[in-house]
């Protein structure tokens, strides 16, 4: 099995393998996901209240 879809309560899932996974782990490990709730905002605003939460390694 390499992937697997099905629906829990409604929700579309996919299952990955095990190997398919850590190939999606791995690309994704400096992904910063948002979910802005219908506000604009500029991305000097959000890179400094990254950067005062976070303290990065490297710039973006």
């Amino acid at each position: 099995m390499r992937v697997k879809k099905s629906v829990i309560n409604g929700t579309p899932s996919i299952e990955f393998s095990d190997r398919i996974f850590q190939i999606l782990i791995r690309d994704m490990e400096n992904i910063v996901v948002l979910k802005l709730l219908r506000h604009n905002i500029g991305f000097s605003v959000l890179q400094n209240k990254i950067y005062s939460l976070r303290k990065p390694l490297s710039p973006f």
